[in-house]
């Protein structure tokens, strides 16, 4: 597309990011060629008079569980002028989950922005962090997200509202933003450490009431799920809806196996026992855990603990 084509675009209305997203290229190439054909870029009251006159979006309640889900994760409201604006930021590799975000927000036709983050140094709390690369998107300004800005950060701080909604999609989007496996699988957890402990209670009590889980909290104030029926119905909740890039996170166990030995690895088993093999070499020599390695020594009547043989019939 040669540069009279683009000057059109920009004064029928559409922004510089619109026009670079509809010819392939990026925002400095179009700012580049506007200049070269001699229009002048828009001033910021000029912008927001433009975003005025733009069709309003009416959020259907599938949109609001998105933005709640994300909001309960890494995603923020940056305030504007007349209307905010939803900023999402990701690294590099969790660049798939950006792309089902974006996916889906455009599906409701909001106008989203590319976000890119160089590596370097951020400063939290007082703390120096380093900041890897990163990439995510910003939404234009709208009014409704003003609405959702005053719910989730009443006097400028972060705060979840107490009627954020706890639905599939929403739960979904929290875990890949700030959900994690434990414990090989057998615990669940969501990285609530930003939230106050007011909040994080009201959290799980909602999640007792309206989903029957029995959430625990942990000493750094996150939120584990440990009993089996919790990770089944968490499962279901994320599993079609996991991108490529948390795959990991579906790493669930859902059900109890219970180990059983050959007949030959039960007899050497039993045989290293009575020699007196500690629970951490018996692990290493088999390739398994110290508490399934305990769990065989008191199915066996071995005994748990190293010198103690257990039954009578061993001695």
């Amino acid at each position: 597309m040669n540069s009279a084509k683009l000057g059109p675009l920009y004064l029928r209305g559409l922004s510089m990011m619109q026009i670079a997203r509809q010819i392939g290229r990026s925002f400095g190439y179009v700012r580049g060629r506007l200049r070269r054909e001699g229009i002048a870029s828009r001033t910021n009251s000029e912008g927001v008079h433009l975003a005025t006159r733009a069709t309003p979006i009416a959020p259907s309640e599938l949109l609001m569980e998105i933005i709640d889900g994300l909001l309960l994760g890494d995603a923020s409201i940056e305030a504007g002028a007349i209307g905010s604006r939803l900023c999402l930021t990701q690294t590099i590799k969790h660049f798939p989950w950006i792309e089902q975000v974006r996916g889906q927000l455009e599906a409701f036709g909001l106008e989203l922005g590319d976000v890119d983050v160089a590596p370097g140094f951020t400063t939290i709390k007082g703390k120096r962090y380093c900041r890897n690369a990163a990439k995510g998107f910003r939404t234009r300004s709208y009014l409704f997200l003003t609405q959702e800005r005053e719910r989730w950060y009443p006097g400028g701080e972060k705060h979840v509202p107490a009627d954020v909604r706890l639905t599939p999609q929403s739960i979904a989007h929290w875990y890949f933003g700030d959900g994690t496996v434990g414990c090989k699988g057998y615990h669940a957890k969501f990285c609530t450490d930003s939230f106050t402990k007011m909040e994080v209670q009201m959290l799980m009590h909602r999640m007792r009431e309206e989903l029957g889980w029995s959430p625990l909290l942990e000493l750094r104030n996150r939120i584990l799920l440990c009993r089996m029926y919790d990770r089944q119905c968490l499962l279901e909740m994320v599993k079609s809806r996991t991108p490529s890039c948390f795959v990991h996170k579906l790493k669930l166990r859902v059900e109890y196996k219970r180990l059983v030995l050959s007949d030959i690895q039960r007899e050497e088993f039993i045989g290293l026992r009575r020699l007196n093999w500690s629970l951490g070499r018996l692990s290493k020599h088999f390739g398994l855990t110290k508490s399934a390695v305990r769990s065989l020594c008191v199915q066996y009547g071995l005994g748990g603990r190293r010198g103690e043989l257990g039954r009578a019939k061993w001695k």
